[in-house]
């Protein structure tokens, strides 16, 4: 709660702020006239600042004696008497050799360069500002960083004040420029705390918030204008300036203990307090040697400070970046891209500075000061962009290279799909279609070359016979195709094979590398798909094979999963068929049947026509008889014993074996749970595909009942029978489950099956499932 008390009670100072110094921006000028007494007592101009106004509008040269401002003597005039210097005025009365001028700064334009420079760098400073504080919430050390661009945002504005004179905004410069130090050692102690888990002394701090308190209580005086704030003004600019050189001072000292302390630890952390310490070096170093120093012991900038302050911001941008990239813990991969992206920079900077120098010899704003500052720029900008080549490169790769960027989503698609092949078949709707339309060519296909046989999945205009000859002669080379292989072991292979571009040429190198790109992840899903394959093959069958019931208990997690994973891909193949084929047989019949209408055609014409029709309907009902086995819907609707009864209904009519169907106390079957009713339902149905392939029956009889006790099913034929000792479980790829199958679905409901057949005697199997808190042995033998 405090926290967003002193966050909206600073924005909206700020914003205050912000509005006042706008105000004195578009007001004022930027006069730069600085005065001192002469031995008469005069104002005399002592110093005219040249990134200013006042020499070239005005025509005042240093000597001339400031005589009024405003009307109002010099002695009176309020900037005078506080700093020296003549701010905020629109007439100027002064003596030139005995002779009295007067002068307007009407004409003057109110912004200058300097302004447009830190209005530049309040924004960056705002911008990078918020951007942590709302992108990197959880972290502390983030939103501590966020405060030292917002100091160096309001050293920016007030900058532009303090150059009008006004005291508001030299108070702020002055307190702004002790704390940014304060600030960055707070950052750094709450940053190594929460990354390295270092605990710094925290115990000074309220010292060095004390001292700054202070310094801003002192330099309230210059709303007080009298003799003595001249003076004040003075010591404390050169406190401040002290103090933060000593801030930056500890903060080094710090980092150069912490370095040697952890130099030995082979870890990010003393990479991070070496790039920290070099960063915070370049940021403080030029305006702490080349201004702040030469100021307090001989008062003079060697450069001014204005430029040299913008490598203040190198060391909380780069932090700011690597945070908010989270790219932290890459520190010094990131540094080192970017001392080889200024070290590319020099040559090509110091080569335009020399062009610039010549082509300005003989123009004397351009002092050396002026191009070394341009040097930096120059330099600073050109490594910039050689360091962000990259990521402009892939942000505008949709514009300078389409082709490309197409290729690069097309690989992140087809790698998300990869990941739901389950099996071979699904290669073609989940890979291969993406692949033609993404190649635009006439078609491809996935070969699959087994032992005993082949496997061609297509999609597109390819001649399948020609590709099983290429892969069959073991030659993938063909003037009309282009051949990868995916895939070969000792049990089967498989390679990719596509046709020409529809613009009649082969793939080119970018596409070639994309598609061995593609192959690659290709390789390991479908091996992956193989294995997981031949594994639950192995499993299944295992499962199926076990007699010991105890035994077979442990394995009811894999019974469960091999089941619902069946159910679940008989639904989705019932699904695929209803809403494709069946639709398209419907449409079908409905343009024929308008076709016929239509055109008027000959008796002969119509009767074959509505044979068409009729054999459609045939397809279309078989189809449906085939999504109903698949899925049978109806077991939620009307229950388990009427499915069955629908079933045995449609067997009849393909089926020379009678089929008899009995239920009793149907209420208590319906109550069971839809799980077993679907696994009931499958057994029946396996049943009843067994006899009509194997039983040569001609009965056969199902009774369900449902009793206290628990449920039992019995199935009777008269069929041929089989020796019971030659049964074997079948494969799991054959097509049937066969009877040991069935006896898992069994064990999975905690039942049991007995079954009773010799060759000739036909086949009887009960089925046991006991309900809640019954045993097997409750059954009584006889029912």
């Amino acid at each position: 709660m405090r926290s967003k008390i002193f966050t909206r009670f600073s924005l909206s100072a700020f914003i205050g702020i912000q509005i006042w110094i706008m105000y004195l921006m578009f007001s004022f000028p930027v006069l730069g006239i600085n005065l001192q007494r002469d031995g008469n007592g005069n104002w005399v101009i002592n110093e005219l600042d040249t990134r200013n106004m006042a020499e070239p509008y005005l025509g005042l040269r240093i000597g001339d004696i400031i005589t009024e401002i405003n009307g109002l003597d010099t002695d009176d005039y309020k900037s005078v008497r506080q700093v020296r210097t003549i701010d905020q005025a629109e007439k100027i009365a002064y003596k030139r050799d005995g002779v009295t001028y007067e002068v307007t700064t009407e004409n003057i334009p109110k912004i200058s360069a300097i302004d447009l420079f830190a209005l530049s760098g309040e924004a960056i400073t705002l911008v990078i500002a918020f951007l942590l504080y709302r992108k990197t919430a959880d972290s502390i050390s983030a939103r501590y960083l966020s405060l030292v661009f917002f100091n160096t945002a309001v050293i920016f504005i007030s900058l532009c004040g303090s150059m009008r004179g006004d005291e508001l905004a030299r108070v702020l410069m002055g307190v702004s420029m002790q704390l940014l130090p304060i600030a960055f050692l707070h950052f750094l102690i709450i940053f190594f705390k929460e990354k390295g888990g270092i605990q710094l002394p925290v115990n000074n701090f309220k010292y060095l918030y004390l001292i700054s308190a202070l310094c801003f209580a002192i330099e309230l005086n210059l709303y007080v204008p009298t003799e003595a704030t001249y003076y004040i003004h003075k010591y404390i600019t050169t406190l401040t300036m002290l103090i933060f050189i000593s801030g930056i001072t500890i903060n080094l000292f710090i980092l150069t203990s912490m370095f040697i302390k952890y130099r030995k630890v082979k870890s990010y952390l003393s990479t991070i307090i070496k790039t920290v310490w070099a960063s915070l070096f370049v940021s403080f170093l030029p305006i702490a040697m080349f201004s702040f120093i030469p100021r307090i012991f001989y008062h003079m900038d060697l450069v001014d400070p204005f430029y040299m302050g913008w490598f203040i911001l190198f060391f909380p941008i780069t932090f700011a970046y690597l945070i908010m990239t989270k790219q932290l813990y890459d520190i010094d991969i990131v540094v080192r891209r970017i001392v080889f992206s200024v070290a590319i920079a020099i040559v090509p900077s110091l080569v335009i500075t020399g062009i610039v120098k010549v082509l300005t010899l003989d123009d004397p704003k351009f002092t050396w000061e002026r191009f070394l500052f341009f040097f930096i720029a120059a330099t600073m900008i050109m490594a910039f962009s050689i360091y962000s080549f990259e990521y402009f490169t892939n942000k505008l790769m949709p514009v300078l290279f389409p082709r490309k960027h197409m290729l690069q989503n097309s690989i992140k698609q087809i790698a998300r799909k990869l990941g739901f092949i389950s099996s071979f078949r699904e290669i073609k709707d989940i890979v291969l279609v993406d692949i033609v339309r993404t190649l635009d060519v006439y078609g491809g296909a996935v070969v699959f070359k087994y032992r005993e046989m082949m496997e061609v999945i297509s999609e597109g205009e390819i001649d399948t016979d020609t590709v099983e000859r290429l892969v069959t002669a073991d030659t993938l080379e063909h003037p009309d195709y282009t051949c990868f292989e995916i895939v070969r072991n000792d049990k089967y292979s498989c390679c990719l094979i596509m046709t020409k571009k529809r613009t009649g040429t082969l793939l080119g190198a970018e596409e070639l590398q994309w598609l061995n790109m593609i192959i690659s992840y290709l390789a390991v899903s479908l091996e992956n798909v193989y294995l997981i394959r031949e594994l639950m093959m192995k499993l299944q069958q295992m499962a199926s094979q076990i007699q010991d019931e105890k035994v077979a208990k442990e394995f009811a997690w894999f019974r469960k999963l091999s089941f619902e994973l069946q159910e679940k891909e008989r639904q989705r193949i019932a699904a695929d068929l209803h809403d494709s084929t069946l639709q398209d047989l419907f449409f079908l019949k409905r343009r024929l049947r308008t076709f016929m209408d239509k055109y008027g055609l000959t008796d002969e014409a119509v009767k074959q026509m509505n044979g068409f029709i009729e054999y459609i309907e045939t397809i279309n009902m078989t189809l449906r008889e085939s999504c109903f086995e698949l899925h049978p819907y109806l077991l939620k609707e009307i229950g388990l014993v009427r499915t069955i009864e629908k079933l045995i209904e449609r067997e009849s009519y393909t089926c020379k074996t009678a089929l008899h169907f009995q239920a009793e106390q149907d209420e208590q079957i319906e109550e069971l749970p839809m799980e077993t009713k679907k696994h009931l339902f499958r057994i029946v149905q396996e049943l009843i595909t067994n006899a009509k392939k194997h039983a040569e029956a001609d009965n056969v009889r199902i009774r369900l009942s449902a009793s206290d006790k628990g449920l039992l099913l019995v199935y009777e034929d008269d069929g041929v029978g089989f020796d019971e000792s030659q049964v074997k479980a079948k494969d799991v790829g054959s097509g049937g489950m066969g009877v040991e199958q069935i006896k898992s679905r069994i064990f999975h409901l905690n039942g049991r099956m007995k079954l009773q057949t010799s060759p000739g005697k036909g086949v009887r199997v009960r089925i046991e499932l006991p309900a809640a808190g019954h045993s097997l042995e409750s059954f009584e033998s006889g029912a």
